[in-house]
């Protein structure tokens, strides 16, 4: 990753020290860009565990519905405009953001698919499963252990409005990933995810709930 001296800590300053509002993100196109080791011996890390999420719509809807969870924004000077609510909200908790280079974004996101903007968020946490309380049909994802299928199958779930989704405690793994955020789309954001820790479970708690169920194998 890489950061300006001035944004270490605070998130709102160029690398030349000037405060970055986001009217300014439109036209910092030549601010200079710093490694992020630079001054790190003042800034701790963070002890809680956090996930690099890449891609337009899977940032934008976490900036649109779940703002609270981004801890760092990076974007570059195409996706700016997009982005500043985002920013006004993270430098008021004196959080992380910077505009990079697309270059920058590969090293960060550690994939040329970031489509030009990463957020370094708090993932998700998930909901046991003996608290769903059903309102319409639903899916259960049993050991689906590709992220790009669990995020293409999420991605479809919540097109549909199903916001809440069955996974074992393997395909929630799965979810978790990079990978999975970026190919839903935002359904990540949207769908509520309730795990379980094998397949017994599940359908005992069918069973007590008196779901009716119906597998592809």
């Amino acid at each position: 990753a890489y950061l300006d001296r001035g944004s270490l800590g605070r998130g709102h300053a160029d690398a030349s020290g000037a405060r970055m509002t986001p009217a300014s993100l439109k036209v910092s196109r030549s601010a200079k860009l710093m490694p992020a080791h630079i001054g790190l011996q003042h800034w701790a890390p963070m002890a809680k565990p956090l996930l690099t999420v890449c891609g337009l719509s899977s940032v934008q809807a976490i900036a649109s519905h779940t703002p609270e969870r981004i801890e760092r924004l990076f974007f570059d000077a195409e996706r700016a405009p997009f982005f500043a609510k985002a920013c006004r909200l993270l430098a008021e908790k004196r959080k992380v953001y910077r505009m990079v280079s697309p270059e920058e974004l590969k090293k960060i996101t550690d994939t040329a698919h970031h489509q030009g903007v990463a957020a370094v968020i708090t993932p998700p946490p998930h909901s046991e499963l003996n608290a769903l309380r059903l309102q319409q049909g639903t899916l259960c994802l049993h050991d689906v252990l590709n992220p790009h299928n669990v995020g293409a199958i999420l991605r479809t779930a919540a097109f549909f409005g199903i916001a809440d989704i069955i996974v074992s405690e393997q395909s929630f793994a799965a979810a978790m990933t990079a990978s999975a955020w970026r190919v839903a789309e935002g359904g990540l954001t949207y769908c509520q995810l309730y795990t379980y820790s094998a397949a017994r479970v599940f359908f005992s708690e069918a069973e007590k709930k008196q779901w009716f169920t119906a597998a592809a194998v």
